[in-house]
């Protein structure tokens, strides 16, 4: 998969140009206390020597002026800098949100997992196997792996992933945690609902989910067609969901 992914990680032009400025407006106040020290020094010396002209000491307003003025514009400078990397870490935040490697959408690769979680729990030649990652059938983390890896995301490791450890592993990869409880109406197709504790199904769409639950018979396959199922979307018996796991993108 080629990565067209944006790096938001750092803005160091932004980071450089905000230190610039500030380094030259040190350097006028620099300026600026220097020619108040020279100023304080000619009037000392004026007891002795005869009143400074009135040049001079227009001079020393006017470029005191020049300083203040130049200082308040670079301040303002410096301003539309933070403001413009803000912005700009947004756009591109944005942009990486919504750009995968293969250029699709993250609700269209959310929606290729659905749709291959759908078909595999409409195949009873799957079942529910513990620690299955698809030969006869899946478990519930390892059918969530297989869905987005379906839809063309790279999960390695997927064999030591958990319901323990998935929050940590998903939000490495791609994913952001919305911590529970859940409100229902928030949900999108491809969300990966976790109990932390025992279990993770994904939610697919119109108040349902699809998950991988349990081997009911010990036989191969899915006699009864329960064990990976489509089911109505509800709070999981033993605890509720802690969250879910949404896909937003490398």
């Amino acid at each position: 998969m080629n990565d067209r992914s944006i790096d938001v990680s750092s803005y160091s032009i932004y980071d450089t140009a905000v230190a610039t400025v500030k380094s030259f407006v040190d350097s006028i106040n620099t300026g600026k206390s220097t020619l108040a020290t020279q100023k304080s020094e000619l009037s000392k010396e004026s007891v002795f020597m005869g009143p400074i002209c009135d040049s001079c000491v227009a001079g020393f307003g006017k470029v005191d002026s020049i300083l203040s003025t130049a200082i308040s514009n670079c301040n303002q400078v410096s301003e539309l800098i933070k403001t413009a990397s803000t912005g700009y870490q947004s756009s591109d935040n944005n942009a990486a949100n919504n750009v995968i490697g293969n250029g699709a959408s993250n609700s269209s690769v959310a929606n290729a997992a659905v749709e291959w979680a759908k078909s595999i729990a409409a195949d009873d030649r799957y079942g529910y196997v513990n620690g299955g990652m698809g030969k006869n059938g899946y478990d519930c983390t390892q059918l969530m792996h297989a869905a987005y890896e379906a839809a063309g995301l790279s999960l390695p490791e997927k064999g030591n992933v958990n319901n323990e450890n998935i929050v940590d592993y998903y939000t490495k990869n791609g994913f952001t945690w919305v911590p529970g409880p859940i409100d229902p109406s928030t949900l999108e197709a491809g969300d990966v609902l976790v109990n932390k504790a025992h279990h993770a199904e994904m939610y697919i769409g119109n108040g349902q989910k699809v998950g991988a639950h349990s081997n009911y018979d010990g036989a191969r396959g899915d006699s009864s067609g329960n064990e990976i199922s489509i089911d109505d979307y509800k709070e999981f018996s033993n605890g509720g969901w802690d969250g879910y796991l949404r896909y937003i993108g490398t």
